[in-house]
């Protein structure tokens, strides 16, 4: 089952596709980083309520990450036309962690984006003929193999929905096993990064403003979720409710009656501790080099597509769309990294996403004089909602313009404020991790 907030965000996503699109305006390249879809939760694995074990993507997890691959092959391929109607794969890069839910909600998506369906996909009679007199076996097996049989007397139409599972466009997601530094994706790869999270979330002092603050609000309703004395909620620490909270988001997610009564105040707390753990597991360097990890190659990529756009170089044939399938902990600092104006959330649902978009302005590089970089600009969303930036701004102000809108020049400027130069990536990755004492105040009194 899809929760109402889901659907809100499904909703949202489709409504914007029915703005109008000026004429001018192009889309050149897609740098899209993703969370997984709904998964049970990471423990305690409450009993009789997700049909897969803890940490795995459930079917609405699945569906969730195809309803999203749907809604992008609206925008980006009925829409923009950036990518082809069927898979091209000189277009598209995919990566994603090697955790297993995160795989499989890439090729969810993906099944949403490139969905098999149509006569292009159906079986021709001689390979029906051969399947049913077991001559031949199809690419993919089918559970139920007298249907191989069967399929000669179905008409044409049911041909065509067995012919659904032999059509499945394969995409690649490519993966790197074992942790590799020359991986961007996985955290893993990065020595100092993955020591600061594994120092930092898993040492209860580092929320302690925190759990002072919040567990005596929800404390009373936890208690009667699990059925505990007082005392033993009195007794927890922040990140022993972070657990908790994220069993708790999840069986909301999937549709189960709430353990206890929780009221709206509650809720907020619980859905915020995912974000609040996750920004605080990170000091300033690690969540630098994974950014500017995540972020290198694809801003490269979306350069040299500039490049090829001014050269009159560009073919249907070149890469495009860059997708990275992760986790909450990507999203949630990247977005920190970036400090987007104006902009704060509760916590990074199932599937969420940040996009960026490389738009172009098509008269623009049609007029000799106007020919350049002025032509480029970068749209970023994080679940739909664009973000802005200062850097973008007072650049524009200094140019006379009111407009939000970053050019593609002031974006990079943006992170290259921010972001670990890509020659010191790899020796900082390596450097040794250092503890240091956190901040005492809680989350929720810093600005």
């Amino acid at each position: 089952m899809i929760s109402r907030t889901s659907l809100l965000v499904l909703s949202a996503l489709f409504l914007g596709l029915s703005s109008a699109q000026s004429p001018d305006d192009q889309l050149g390249f897609v740098f899209q980083m993703v969370r997984h879809g709904a998964r049970a939760p990471l423990k305690p694995q409450p009993p009789n309520v997700f049909k897969v074990a803890g940490g795995c993507l459930t079917a609405s997890g699945m569906r969730q990450r195809f309803l999203l691959g749907a809604y992008h092959r609206e925008k980006y391929i009925e829409k923009y036309g950036l990518l082809d109607d069927t898979f091209n794969p000189n277009q598209i890069y995919s990566q994603a962690t090697d955790v297993h839910r995160v795989l499989q909600s890439t090729y969810s998506e993906f099944q949403g984006l490139y969905p098999p369906t149509g006569d292009e996909f159906a079986l021709s009679d001689g390979e029906l003929s051969s399947l049913s007199s077991d001559k031949g076996m199809p690419p993919m097996k089918i559970r139920n193999s007298d249907a191989h049989k069967e399929a000669a007397a179905e008409d044409k139409q049911n041909r065509q929905l067995r012919a659904v599972i032999d059509g499945y466009t394969m995409i690649p997601v490519f993966s790197y096993l074992p942790n590799s530094i020359y991986d961007d994706v996985n955290q893993k790869g990065c020595y100092y990064v993955d020591q600061c999270i594994q120092n930092q979330i898993t040492d209860p002092k580092y929320y302690a403003g925190e759990g002072r603050e919040v567990l005596p609000i929800v404390g009373y309703h936890l208690a009667q979720a699990y059925r505990w004395p007082q005392s033993k909620v009195q007794g927890m620490n922040y990140l022993d409710f972070y657990l908790l909270a994220d069993a708790l988001v999840a069986e909301k997610f999937e549709g189960s009656p709430e353990r206890a009564n929780f009221s709206g105040e509650d809720w907020f707390y619980i859905r915020n501790a995912q974000k609040v753990v996750l920004i605080k597991s990170f000091d300033t360097l690690a969540r630098k080099l994974l950014a500017s990890r995540n972020f290198d190659a694809p801003m490269k990529q979306m350069g040299k597509k500039i490049d090829q756009l001014l050269g009159g170089t560009e073919s249907r044939d070149s890469l495009r769309y860059i997708l990275q399938s992760e986790h909450d902990t990507h999203l949630i600092n990247a977005v920190q990294w970036l400090q987007p104006l104006s902009y704060d959330y509760v916590d990074m649902p199932f599937s969420s996403e940040l996009v960026m978009e490389l738009h172009y302005n098509q008269t623009c590089l049609n007029t000799p004089q106007d020919k350049g970089l002025s032509c480029f600009t970068v749209e970023a969303l994080n679940n739909n909602i664009p973000l802005q930036f200062d850097t973008c701004i007072t650049a524009n102000k200094g140019r006379g313009s009111t407009s939000t809108t970053c050019l593609f020049e002031d974006f990079v400027a943006h992170l290259d404020k921010r972001k670990v130069q890509t020659q010191n990536i790899f020796t900082q990755c390596q450097s040794a991790y250092d503890p240091y004492p956190m901040m005492a105040e809680s989350f929720f009194l810093r600005d």
